[in-house]
């Protein structure tokens, strides 16, 4: 069998291959792979014993979205025997704290991983669960709710993020961002055309056209130099000048100058980056592996990557 959509090793090394028509990385031990007779998992053993469905998601605290042929949808675990049936329009995963949200007839409520329903939906937006409070909008303002479905953090804001590391980013109605505490108030005043989520010590930050980083009590500690920017990860943040892609550390020395046409987020110790049209993996200290021959990858997961060959 021969097929362009396949499961690799760090080292190149075939691992898997099957008759997909698409397939995703791994996460948390499953990969969702598309077959002529719908999506599924697969295992980490590559093994695949798990029912077809309209549409699958990856996993996210032990469970995935699905919509089945009959198109009756909700939540599947990971062994594909216990399963949350949910009527919904709009659905996101579940989060840390063991809660999704999911909108019905335009309004969203709150559902918990053992299937109960918060409430009744009444808010006309809900965003995912972090750090135990999630982003409301009500009456076109933005607050935050905690994982009863209380009210906060008064909806006051035009724009709001996650919580992340303590930290929220909002706008006020005239687009400038800032960032508020988990008590609401403000510790980085709203004086950004954008703020991004804080991670690792970080914020990404734009002031005019440009791009840089403040740290958690809203210090700039990288200037404002970059075209575009992605928020830190795995100590590192890839950043863009003049249509090349670089990547920095915490205090914007670079792990590889602007060369790049292309350099993903680090997950799990790598960052995808592409140059000449060339793919590769880079790792935290530099070193640089190549795949040419693929058009496609994944981030590696325990050591494997998914590849759509050229």
């Amino acid at each position: 069998m021969t097929s362009s959509n396949k499961y690799i090793n760090l080292d190149g090394e075939l691992m898997h291959e099957g008759d997909y028509s698409s397939i995703d990385g791994f996460v948390e031990d499953r990969a969702v792979v598309v077959t002529t007779n719908g999506l599924t998992h697969i295992t980490f053993d590559f093994l695949c014993p798990y029912p077809k469905y309209k549409w699958l998601s990856n996993y996210s605290y032990g469970w995935a979205i699905f919509q089945d042929f009959n198109g009756i949808g909700g939540f599947v675990n990971q062994s594909h025997d216990k399963y949350i049936h949910l009527d919904y329009e709009q659905v996101t995963q579940f989060s840390g704290e063991g809660l999704a949200t999911f909108s019905q007839k335009g309004l969203y409520g709150i559902v918990k991983s053992n299937g109960e329903i918060i409430g009744l939906p009444q808010f006309s937006r809900i965003d995912g669960f972090s750090e135990g409070v999630a982003a409301v909008e009500i009456n076109s303002k933005l607050g935050y709710i905690n994982t009863e479905g209380i009210i906060c953090i008064p909806p006051e804001w035009t724009m709001a993020m996650f919580f992340s590391e303590g930290l929220a980013s909002v706008a006020n109605e005239d687009y400038q961002w800032g960032c508020i505490d988990h008590k609401g108030h403000v510790v980085i005043p709203a004086n950004y055309s954008f703020l991004g989520t804080h991670k690792e010590g970080r914020i990404c930050f734009k002031k005019g056209r440009k791009y840089g980083f403040l740290n958690s009590e809203g210090t700039v500690v990288i200037p404002a130099l970059y075209d575009e920017a992605t928020e830190f990860s795995n100590g590192f943040a890839s950043v863009k000048i003049k249509n090349k892609w670089g990547i920095i550390n915490y205090e914007g020395k670079y792990l590889v100058e602007p060369q790049l046409d292309s350099a993903r987020s680090f997950r799990n110790g790598y960052s995808l980056i592409r140059k000449n049209g060339v793919l590769s993996l880079i790792d935290v200290n530099g070193l640089i592996q190549s795949y040419p021959e693929y058009v496609w990858m994944s981030h590696p997961y325990k050591g494997v990557i998914a590849v759509t060959a050229k």
